[in-house]
């Protein structure tokens, strides 16, 4: 459903990329984040994140799924040019009670 854009935000996908073992498609539902034009996805897990891993061993060849599919390549974003895009999105702190 979340795929299919039925029951999901707006800025909702599931990028689609071989598994960098087993080399079947493998599925996670994320959020696209917008900056000035261009759309990114954003592992909030950092880079040892298995779908990071999965795009990075597949060169960036996935697919995006909403209503349909979009094949795209996923072009990692230099360290010193992430900052402009993160700093839309609001970050909260825990503190304990």
């Amino acid at each position: 459903m979340f795929s299919a854009g039925v029951l999901s935000p707006s800025r909702a996908v599931t990028p689609e990329v071989a598994g960098r073992r087993s080399g079947q498609p493998v599925r996670l539902p994320i959020v696209v984040a917008d900056h000035a034009g261009q759309r990114y996805l954003v592992s909030m897990l950092g880079p040892e994140a298995g779908w990071v891993r999965d795009v990075t061993a597949a060169n960036g060849r996935a697919a995006l799924l909403r209503r349909g599919r979009e094949a795209v390549r996923l072009i990692e974003v230099a360290v010193h040019d992430r900052a402009p895009i993160l700093r839309r999105y609001p970050v909260f702190r825990v503190d304990p009670r």
